[in-house]
């Protein structure tokens, strides 16, 4: 239930921790990372080249 809901954002790894008890922010890491939950989403992806093609754009006049 923990990777379901991190998976789609309805938790933090903060809250997930939590919800394991775990003692560290590394020990959920690397939960999180066994079962192939990353923070930075294909979303994330996108919407970062959005940005950094706006700054170029910016910065090039």
């Amino acid at each position: 239930m923990a990777i379901w809901k991190y998976r789609t954002r309805e938790l933090t790894a903060f809250q997930v921790g939590e919800l394991l008890g775990h003692t560290s922010r590394w020990e959920t890491d690397a939960f999180l990372k066994k079962h192939h939950c990353y923070g930075y989403t294909e979303e994330d992806f996108e919407q970062d080249g959005k940005t950094l093609d706006k700054l170029f754009e910016e910065a090039l006049g």
